[in-house]
């Protein structure tokens, strides 16, 4: 679920910022959690973009890590059971981070590789961009021969960061200073562009932040997100999945269209953005991280419901799906099941298994609210052994279709086969996974038939 804010009561709020909720641990120490809040243009949209929270932690850590022999960061290895109770840490879950409390130094350091955005139009009018001369005749987008420092002030909410050339740069931090941020943002910049060049992707520009530590300086906040950065699918590796950007570019231009048709800088995005803004932010995580978003959503009204659901668990796993498993109750959580529903297709999901048992709204209400196909296992019951289950799914009005398989354990086994079998198409090997399931069960039978008759 799409998280707007945080409400954590077992540490003290310290700020919440465009995207981030700080948190303090101590004095040494603080608790970054990131919302799926959006920013653009400096103004914070009201639209949500759901699991953005997750994919830029997870992308913030990794380069972090992977950039440690270049530079120490702000990350601490602790447990945050440590300070958050279980119901905050389902809340925060993936998208939280503890750390070192710096002071960040009073710019955002921007690099970039090829001349595009706002550098593309300084490039137009003045042949320059932050005082770095350029060669005439350049290209929208194209590369430039070494990265160029670039870098602004940080500015407050709903005020524009200044952009700032060399001399004022130095002003600001001191020559020496000046001099550490540009090459180490040039040195990290160069790094992730050479590893991001093998995975097929294009690192076109990104911003960079730091503070100091014993005259060294420390990597903090983001690092080569969606949000930070630009990013393009290299040409020989772009497939049809979303020509163009793989990042907050989308909802730039998105506004920017939208601005000239209504003279008004608007505040929302449509769905169909939120969803091109969701894959790109997800293809660039699954590409540099190498992990998979679920694809199949595994939902129970109950705890008890799992011994059945996790048949459907087990063929998931056997066909190497990516999947994830919840508990949400149509009558006890009805907001929380709304939310899941309605984010189901931006988040990547493309089936949902439901199981229900009794009154088994849960399937239903589901489909009510997504575009998302569900498929719904009735569980069995103590008093009607499921038949109460199964009638209750089945009879869903025309209009919000949920396609219902057999009480119990069967119909779960099936309905995971069935999501796979959604999957496959397109995918070859998927479709030759199944046929080999198929051709397993066509042998068992032929096993089963030589014993019969040997008795």
């Amino acid at each position: 679920m799409a998280l707007r804010e945080t409400n954590i009561k077992s540490l003290p709020l310290l700020h919440r910022g465009k995207v981030r909720d700080l948190y303090e641990i101590n004095q040494d120490k603080m608790l970054i959690v990131t919302t799926d809040r959006v920013s653009a243009y400096d103004q914070l949209l009201k639209t949500l973009i759901p699991d953005k929270g997750i994919i830029l932690t997870k992308l913030t850590c990794f380069w972090m890590n992977k950039f440690e022999p270049q530079i120490k960061n702000h990350l601490l290895d602790e447990d945050l059971t440590n300070y958050l109770n279980e119901e905050e840490l389902i809340s925060v879950l993936n998208r939280a981070m503890i750390v070192k409390r710096f002071k960040p130094l009073k710019i955002e350091a921007i690099v970039r590789g090829c001349l595009d955005g706002s550098a593309w139009e300084e490039y137009q009018k003045s042949g320059e961009i932050s005082g770095f001369s350029l060669p005439s005749g350049l290209k929208k987008g194209e590369r430039l021969s070494t990265p160029v420092f670039t870098p602004t002030t940080k500015a407050p909410v709903g005020e524009k960061d200044v952009r700032l050339n060399f001399e004022e740069t130095k002003k600001l931090l001191g020559k020496e200073l000046a001099e550490k941020v540009r090459k180490k943002s040039e040195e990290l910049f160069s790094y992730g562009a050479s590893f991001l060049k093998t995975i097929g992707i294009d690192l076109i520009d990104t911003k960079f932040e730091f503070a100091m530590e014993d005259g060294e300086l420390i990597l903090i906040d983001e690092v080569l997100t969606p949000d930070s950065s630009r990013f393009k699918i290299s040409k020989e590796n772009e497939t049809n999945f979303n020509v163009g950007y793989y990042d907050k570019q989308i909802v730039r231009d998105a506004l920017t269209n939208e601005k000239k048709n209504t003279l008004q800088l608007p505040m929302e995005l449509s769905p169909n953005v939120v969803r091109l803004v969701c894959n790109g932010y997800r293809k660039i995580c699954e590409k540099v991280c190498n992990y998979r978003f679920p694809m199949v959503g595994v939902v129970m009204g109950s705890e008890s419901d799992w011994k059945t659901m996790q048949k459907a668990v087990d063929i998931l796993a056997k066909f190497d799906i990516p999947y994830e498993v919840l508990v949400v109750s149509a009558h006890r959580t009805p907001d929380r099941l709304f939310e899941y529903a309605a984010d189901a297709r931006a988040r990547g999901l493309r089936v949902i298994i439901a199981g229900a048992g009794g009154a088994a709204h849960l399937p239903g209400m589901l489909a009510s609210k997504s575009v998302v196909p569900v498929f719904g296992v009735p569980v069995e019951t103590n008093y009607l052994n499921g038949a109460d289950s199964l009638f209750s799914i089945v009879q869903m009005p025309k209009g919000v279709p949920v396609a219902t398989f057999a009480i119990g354990d069967t119909g779960a086994f099936n309905a995971a086969l069935e999501a796979v079998a959604i999957l496959a198409g397109g995918d070859e090997s998927l479709t030759e996974a199944l046929y080999e399931f198929r051709r397993s069960q066509e042998q068992s039978v032929l096993y089963m038939h030589n014993r019969i008759r040997k008795n």
